[in-house]
């Protein structure tokens, strides 16, 4: 909204002066005002409200994280953008904060893949990977939108998807590729990010990216040293397509990402410039997921199956400096670190995830009603590492959806419904506490927009009372 108001104030400035010379010639003329649109398209007569941030937009804003990327998006607020490692997201409310930078009121997906750590006290890595890895960002804001992608997800989902050979080669056979190069003058940044495309043939490309991203120290306006704000994060992505079949129907993804940085004696605690209470340690962070996808998209309307299995796996490996931390006291560092309250500073955390999600997506009409329809079933393994005052152990889930947005007119419908059962097994159980827990839950909410005679937007969720804007 702002790009678009600033571009039609330049645009009024320029025509209002060639509008006053021509005046002279023929009094009365104005000029003529020509109002572009912005990069992003504004979705109207849809209940999911989405945001996507495309290719062009990734490279014009050059971020250095994908938290940046994201922070115009309507609805998301970050906890801290700075460093991929302390980037922590919020939308409407729901998610990261200054205690957790981690929340599962979000979700985060690289190619359908589950990413992201559970809460961890003071540290936030629900956004660590690198934005010049991927082509396409969508933000889907609210729950509605949400059910097909996890139970307790109020707040929003962020959906990655990767570069592809075709987006180099012009989906043409041969060899394709670039190569990106940054410059930041506050912190002396600097990034280097090589992309190399092959489509040996029509129906298989392959695709490998390189990026090397470093920044220094930054600097507040006043010249002070902002602390916490250094980063070097290498990346990598290796990804392969092949489509084949009668008309191309059928197609097989495979995509691999990773991404790493190992900080020396820097704070704890994500979110703060200085050591603090917290102490400082030697940090080693590295993420990597990978995804198998195989899809069958049939000249019809009701077939678009997918078939998308996944593995997740986040490594958190943290070094206690010893004595820089006041609540250590005169504490050896071992009993320290054993403390069942302060032992979180010295903890590693993993957490790993696969999950095989089968939806398929319909698009069919009964009677006067449009229907396009998202359903499928889930299967999830998630896998936490044992650890001082971090508990771990497992959780299974099954899960199955449904989202079926209906238009009928200028009315938009779209009821929601997820089942989901799980069991957690804890690996270190407490005296007196269960070592497992199960349970399940049927959840459904519904909403719709619409378009008055008057023009004006209403909308509704759940049980939330109509509203006209």
């Amino acid at each position: 909204m702002l790009t678009t108001f600033m571009r039609g104030t330049t645009a009024l400035v320029c025509l209002s002066l060639a509008g006053t010379a021509m005046a002279q010639e023929e009094p009365g003329f104005l000029g003529t005002l020509v109002l572009t649109p912005g990069k992003r398209d504004l979705t109207f007569g849809t209940a999911l409200p989405r945001t996507v941030v495309d290719e062009e937009e990734i490279k014009d804003r050059q971020a250095s994280t994908v938290a940046q990327l994201i922070d115009s998006v309507p609805g998301v607020t970050l906890v801290n953008g700075t460093t991929p490692q302390g980037s922590g997201i919020n939308i409407r409310g729901f998610g990261a904060n200054t205690t957790y930078g981690s929340d599962q009121k979000i979700a985060v997906q690289i190619d359908g893949a589950s990413v992201g750590s559970e809460e961890i006290y003071r540290l936030g890595t629900q956004l660590f990977t690198d934005p010049l890895l991927y082509k396409e960002v969508e933000v889907i804001r609210g729950t509605i939108g949400s059910f097909a992608y996890g139970s307790g997800i109020v707040g929003g989902v962020v959906k990655l998807e990767t570069k592809d050979a075709s987006d180099f080669t012009g989906g043409l056979p041969g060899f394709g590729g670039s190569q990106t190069l940054e410059f930041s003058s506050n912190g002396h940044g600097f990034t280097s990010s090589t992309n190399l495309a092959w489509m040996p043939a029509k129906g298989a490309e392959f695709l490998l990216n390189y990026t090397w991203r470093d920044q220094g120290t930054l600097e507040a306006g006043d010249g002070t040293k902002i602390g916490n704000s250094s980063f070097n994060t290498p990346s990598f992505l290796a990804k392969a397509r092949f489509t084949f079949g009668q008309e191309d129907a059928h197609s097989l993804m495979f995509s691999h990402s990773r991404t790493e940085a190992d900080d020396k004696d820097v704070p704890y605690d994500q979110f703060e410039t200085t050591a603090g209470s917290f102490g400082r340690v030697d940090r080693l962070t590295d993420t990597k997921q990978t995804t198998v996808e195989y899809r069958f998209n049939p000249l019809s309307d009701l077939i678009d199956l997918r078939a998308n299995l996944s593995y997740a796996d986040q490594k958190i490996d943290t070094t206690y400096i010893d004595g820089s931390s006041p609540f250590q006291g005169g504490q050896p560092v071992d009993v320290f670190c054993a403390n069942p309250f302060f032992g979180v500073i010295c903890a590693d955390n993993r957490y790993e995830t696969t999950k095989l999600t089968i939806s398929n997506r319909a698009l069919f009409t009964t009677g006067q009603v449009e229907h396009d329809m998202l359903a499928g079933i889930e299967g999830i393994h998630k896998k936490r590492l044992d650890a001082a005052a971090a508990p771990g152990g497992t959780d299974d889930r099954f899960a199955a959806f449904m989202v079926n947005e209906m238009t009928i007119g200028p009315v938009t419908v779209t009821p929601a419904l997820r089942y989901e059962s799980s069991k957690i097994e804890s690996s270190a159980p407490l005296a007196g506490v269960p070592d497992s827990y199960s349970n399940d839950a049927l959840m459904g909410g519904w909403r719709w927009p619409m378009t008055s005679a008057t023009g004006s937007r209403c909308s509704a969720a759940r049980l939330i009372p109509k509203v006209c804007r």
